[in-house]
């Protein structure tokens, strides 16, 4: 082989590798309720501490994570996967934008909604969320305003290998325990997006200026 076509050969596998390792998700998404709709997006079926149930809240059908019964010492989460059909090698994206739709209304001495997902820095199978990971970025901050909202958070360092117990990502109550809390659509890229780029949503805060970008749910005509 003469040495041009074999450095273009070569050239051309690493343009491909590329390729498909940055391959645009587009935006992901699943909503919640007595039947999910998927696009992308998994819930796990409630189970161990994953336990959530379909319910109507603030006129949605959604999803709520009930307070944990007293004697209890472990919290309650909603687990979620990104569908490995759908998004092949999710493992290599390590910069990614989750969103979620939440109810803004706490039980009394909840604060906040937190994510936890599996990263580089994990040490599974004992800590594969990296639970040491600073929450500023990852909390969710209750204002009480008895609104469906929705918050975006971007994240860095992913690496969704589903080593939370089977999941790429979580939410649970603020402080741990303290309560219940609903949630309704939830959405993934692997490339940034605003609240304008989600359905039936309008941004209501400059996101240029936040870590964690607010909004509400836009009201029908």
């Amino acid at each position: 082989m003469r040495l041009h076509v074999f450095i273009f050969a070569i050239v051309f596998s690493f343009l491909i590798s590329n390729l498909a390792m940055s391959v645009d998700w587009g935006i992901l998404m699943i909503d919640l309720g007595k039947k999910d709709i998927s696009q992308g997006i998994l819930v796990l079926a409630p189970g161990a501490d994953g336990v959530h149930e379909p319910d109507t809240v603030g006129g949605k059908d959604c999803r709520t994570i009930p307070r944990v019964p007293p004697g209890l010492n472990v919290g309650n989460h909603i687990y979620f996967n990104i569908d490995s059909t759908v998004i092949a090698n999710k493992e290599k994206e390590d910069k990614l934008w989750i969103a979620v739709e939440y109810y803004d209304k706490p039980d009394v001495g909840s604060t906040g909604i937190l994510m936890d997902y599996d990263d580089k820095g994990d040490a599974y199978p004992n800590n594969a969320f990296a639970l040491t990971l600073p929450q500023a970025g990852r909390l969710i901050n209750f204002e009480g305003t008895g609104e469906w909202k929705i918050a975006i958070i971007p994240i860095t360092q992913a690496e969704f290998k589903q080593q939370g117990n089977g999941a790429d990502f979580r939410f649970h109550i603020v402080p741990y325990m303290s309560g219940k809390f609903s949630v309704d659509r939830v959405w993934a890229s692997n490339k940034e997006f605003k609240l304008a780029d989600l359905m039936g949503v309008k941004a209501v805060s400059n996101s240029e200026k936040l870590a964690i970008t607010w909004g509400k749910v836009k009201n029908s005509d």
